[in-house]
């Protein structure tokens, strides 16, 4: 919901204390300003670890394209993507959009970010895919002509050689440099490198890759926008109603002088998580606002971001799924700017178990609910800088105080 379309009349304002975390919370969101959308630049690299789980080869440039679904989450279109490899394993993904044909620096811009993001991990080697629809070509002999003895000019050739040379400045072996119409079965791929060969993407379901991530329980969706459903509001008004009963409740708790004992708080944290792992749902209005109001003290946040990390550790399947769902339910019905701490955490649990795709989307909703959220703006620099998930984790753990 949109901060100008808020409707601030029916608070109780003569009792707001501005140094209460709750008031604060909301009041801050109302007057923060940032750059407009500096946070979704159409070339800033994407980044996510996949899942180190997946140990399953790739054997040809056509299996790499088919694989990229089940590393990224769903099928990119027009994107380029960057992969690090240590040994013959991927350390680091990164994705990003396509750069308009009017923007004339944006290839230099994200070769930059992008290769210094995948140096920092120091790989053995790297892979270059471009995904556009206009990599359409006649159809031909796999040698790469065109049958005429002609073969057919790559798409976005300038981009894949900026990229190319900044990976060779930075002492980075380019292993494969490929273009693919899409990452479906069926859709034509092709080598920037003087071989020209080409041929088509394989079906995922004949690829190990492929096989071994839907084994290990990969969810691949049909693009990144279906990513968009599971922070998306489903019931605006349900949303709007929240929001009158949060501000409510936060003036209640202003006028009573703020106290709310934070063990209280906690202990209504730890209750929802153990009926989300207990398949308790769905969260009524009173749990959610509670929860959003809860989440809005930094000693609360502090705890549900402690506590992701140790699930990520210690956890079962079950009660890390039940947390992310948790997460993901309050970013979807919680009021703006309350969505931004259950976002954040959201994104924290994605990027715990290497879901950079579902991260940068919660990211992105986050900062929409409260734009200059705190959280969520460092998450977003540490996300562009394709952290390991042990490591994440065990930063989290050990200065989660310092986040909140």
């Amino acid at each position: 919901m949109a901060t100008e379309h808020r409707n601030t009349e029916h608070r109780n304002t003569e009792h707001r204390n501005t140094e209460h975390p709750y008031a604060e919370h909301r009041n801050t969101a109302k007057n923060t300003v940032t750059s407009a959308g500096e946070h979704a630049s159409p070339t800033r690299p994407r980044a996510g670890a996949p899942p180190g789980r997946i140990r399953q080869p790739v054997r040809s440039p056509g299996e790499l394209v088919a694989a990229l679904p089940s590393m990224l989450g769903f099928h990119p279109r027009e994107s380029l993507v960057l992969v690090a490899l240590r040994g013959a394993f991927v350390d680091l993904l990164l994705r990003c959009d396509l750069p308009r044909p009017d923007d004339a620096g944006a290839a230099a811009r994200f070769a930059e970010h992008g290769v210094a993001a995948v140096a920092r991990t120091r790989p053995d080697a790297a892979l270059l895919v471009v995904v556009t629809e206009g990599a359409h070509t006649p159809a031909g002999p796999r040698d790469g002509t065109t049958g005429e003895g002609s073969p057919p000019e790559p798409p976005m050739t300038g981009l894949a050689a900026e990229v190319s040379e900044r990976l060779a400045e930075a002492g980075i072996p380019l292993h494969t440099a490929v273009w693919a119409a899409g990452t479906g079965p069926g859709a034509r791929w092709g080598c920037y490198t003087e071989c020209r060969c080409r041929d088509t993407v394989p079906a995922a379901a004949v690829t190990a890759f492929a096989a071994g991530a839907a084994y290990d329980g990969v969810v691949v969706r049909p693009s990144r926008e279906a990513l968009q459903v599971l922070v998306t509001p489903t019931d605006p008004a349900a949303v709007e109603r929240r929001e009158r009963l949060v501000a409510d409740l936060i003036d209640d708790v202003v006028a009573a002088d703020g106290a709310v004992d934070p063990e209280d708080l906690r202990g209504l944290l730890m209750l929802s998580l153990h009926d989300a792992a207990e398949n308790r749902w769905p969260l009524d209005d009173q749990r959610i606002v509670a929860l959003a109001v809860a989440l809005g003290s930094p000693g609360v946040l502090h705890t549900a971001i402690v506590v992701t990390a140790k699930l990520a550790r210690d956890g079962s399947p079950q009660e890390r799924l039940a947390a992310e769902q948790l997460w993901a339910t309050l970013t979807r019905e919680s009021p703006d700017p309350e969505a931004a701490a259950p976002a954040s955490l959201l994104a924290i649990s994605a990027l715990l178990r290497g879901d950079g795709a579902l991260a940068n989307v919660a990211l992105d909703r986050a900062q929409d609910a409260w734009p200059g959220h705190v959280l969520s703006a460092r998450l977003r620099a540490v996300a562009a800088s394709g952290p390991r998930p042990d490591d994440l984790r065990d930063v989290l753990l050990e200065t989660a105080q310092g986040w909140c």
